[in-house]
């Protein structure tokens, strides 16, 4: 059903039904209640009238008393509130009874001495009555008898049984009954009514988020949902949406600037080669001299091109999780010790030189291709950007989860926080101008991907405002 596929609907049924079970136990609760007082009250008149009467009937040696004999309540035989009786010896024969009885006969209930027995009994023409039971010991002290006179209880006890209809009683248990039918009713209708309109009212606000969140868009991604008007249950589901949208829009933002870097990065060598070649067109190339140098430009630009576009096919690569992982034992120490050797080869004039510090000789479990690239990236930045006779320092220790391995080098310009939260973004160079055409701002970025895929965590830090520092945590 639909009304049990919302949130309101469930909601209603569920107040609606558990006020319907709690009212019906409290209900059946306060019927009994009142039922059982109410039969207490008539059973006590019960109890008194029939004490009352025992009195009056007094036998001796189970001879009938004359006197008594079948005119108690019988001038009341024809009113409404007229009551039955029947006397019995102890062994069920009967003694007296009401005339009222006619041929009807009052059931024979068994009780100790001067005990009580009630019970529910029908009455002549189907009435519906409730008789009590009392037993006595008949002995009437005779004023000719001797002082010590005596009897003998089990001889004389007699049982008496006084019924009354009990059609007023059931007349107030059914107004009762009545009363709390009807007033339930109304407390189901109208608790009903209020509890669907309180709890659409309550969903109002759910709602609103609902349709705000349809609104968002690409290009209205900075509005948030949060504010003091939400009730404290949506709060957490609208800072949850808040931080959905400032991830959405940080990321649309970097494919942005993405989509821009590409553009520029790929213009640049795309309008160099043109300019070659319409150079080569407008010159007169006879010899073969002449001719070499344009191509050894066109060559250059070409590899370029061809190193932009490898960076980016990896990228694209490791962001869809299509690069492969293959694990397999490594000498980290040895490695690293081969990489440094290939650029302290290539330090030329610039004096710049490399410290390998190592505590251990730790051997791990990693992709060796994924490491290298991670490896010669950094390497390769900190020759890039260290100032020419400064010395990098690549720190190798052993921590009790892994090893660290740290590479810190000086910079020529000075860093700032901002600069280390942008570091590993695609074509992010601390030169706006983008002057260094050997370096096209990928090289971080792609270190960031393959220690995502290896499981090593990379953190980023000043030293000092000239120092930069790049930790790797590895297990």
């Amino acid at each position: 059903m639909i009304f049990f596929e919302s949130i309101k609907g469930r909601l209603t049924f569920s107040l609606v039904a558990g006020l319907m079970v709690m009212y019906l136990f409290s209900g059946v609760a306060f019927y009994q209640i009142c039922k059982s007082l109410l039969t207490g009250q008539f059973d006590d008149e019960l109890a008194t009238w029939v004490n009352n009467i025992s009195e009056m009937f007094d036998f001796e040696e189970s001879i009938t008393d004359g006197e008594f004999e079948n005119t108690i309540f019988d001038h009341r035989y024809r009113l409404s509130d007229k009551k039955y009786y029947q006397v019995w010896t102890e062994k069920g024969v009967t003694i007296s009874k009401s005339l009222s009885l006619e041929a009807h006969v009052l059931p024979f209930i068994p009780v100790g001495l001067h005990a009580y027995g009630f019970q529910d009994i029908n009455l002549p023409g189907g009435i519906k009555g409730r008789g009590v039971a009392f037993s006595y010991v008949n002995h009437r002290m005779d004023e000719s008898l001797p002082p010590v006179y005596s009897f003998q209880e089990t001889h004389n006890t007699l049982v008496i049984v006084l019924a009354h209809s009990r059609k007023n009683l059931d007349e107030i248990l059914m107004v009762i009954l009545i009363c709390l039918v009807g007033v339930g009713a109304v407390i189901i209708t109208g608790s009903g009514m209020i509890i669907r309109r309180s709890v659409k009212q309550g969903l109002i606000p759910l709602r609103g988020i609902a349709d705000r969140t349809a609104a968002v868009t690409s290009n209205n991604l900075a509005r948030r949902f949060t504010e003091n008007r939400l009730p404290e249950e949506l709060k957490p589901i609208a800072q949850r949406l808040d931080d959905m949208l400032e991830g959405l829009e940080k990321a649309f933002s970097r494919e942005k600037r993405f989509t821009a870097n590409v553009a520029h990065e790929l213009r640049t060598p795309i309008a160099e080669l043109r300019a070659l070649a319409e150079v080569g067109l407008t010159e007169d190339l006879n010899g073969s001299e002449s001719i070499r140098p344009y191509f050894k430009d066109a060559l250059s630009v070409a590899i370029r091109m061809q190193r932009l576009t490898e960076s980016l096919l990896m990228l694209a690569r490791m962001g869809a999780g299509n690069m492969p992982v293959t694990m397999e034992d490594l000498n980290l120490e040895a490695h690293l010790s081969e990489i440094l050797k290939r650029y302290d080869a290539k330090k030329g004039v610039r004096n710049v030189e490399t410290v390998l510090n190592c505590t251990s000789m730790p051997v791990i479990r990693t992709d060796s291709t994924l490491l290298t690239t991670v490896l010669t990236n950094i390497i390769s930045n900190a020759f890039s950007y260290s100032p020419d006779g400064t010395t990098i320092v690549v720190f190798l220790s052993e921590l009790e989860t892994g090893y660290c391995l740290s590479v810190s080098n000086q910079v020529a310009k000075d860093l700032s926080i901002n600069d280390l939260a942008q570091m590993f973004e695609p074509f992010w160079r601390r030169d706006g101008a983008r002057s260094d055409s050997a370096h096209s701002g990928l090289g971080l970025a792609l270190v960031k991907s393959c220690c995502r895929l290896l499981q090593i965590s990379i953190e980023t830090s000043l030293p000092s405002p000239n120092v930069f520092k790049l930790s790797f945590f590895m297990k």
